[in-house]
């Protein structure tokens, strides 16, 4: 689901309804607290830092979109960035468990997009 996360910080697939590339930052939220059962005070505070990732992030997209390879590096670099921001600043509100839990599912949703990235 993440990127993103935080970027694993783009998740899953677009759907319908969604944001044209990743997914919501609500929906994001809902599979963390999911996931790493998150307190309501954890959701508050992670919430700003999930909308404030997805608007960078489609800025970031917007700027390099129609530039061949340079774009392309400097977007991969800029989404690194971003995405080790946004790990900071998940790691000062989750737990050390829900940090490694988190790290996991990042871990997890690599490899799902390798293998979707395979012939």
């Amino acid at each position: 689901f993440w990127v993103l996360l935080v970027t694993g910080l783009h998740l899953l697939p677009a759907h319908a309804g969604q944001r044209a590339r990743g997914v919501s930052p609500e929906r994001q939220l809902a599979h963390l607290k999911d996931r790493l059962h998150l307190e309501d005070d954890q959701i508050n505070q992670i919430r700003p830092i999930l909308e404030d990732m997805a608007a960078r992030r489609e800025t970031i997209r917007e700027r390099y979109h129609s530039q061949e390879q340079s774009g392309r590096v400097a977007t991969r670099e800029e989404m690194q960035t971003l995405r080790r921001e946004t790990e900071a600043r998940l790691a000062e509100i989750l737990t050390a468990e829900q940090m490694d839990a988190f790290r996991a599912l990042r871990e997890e949703q690599r490899e799902q997009r390798r293998k979707r990235a395979r012939p």
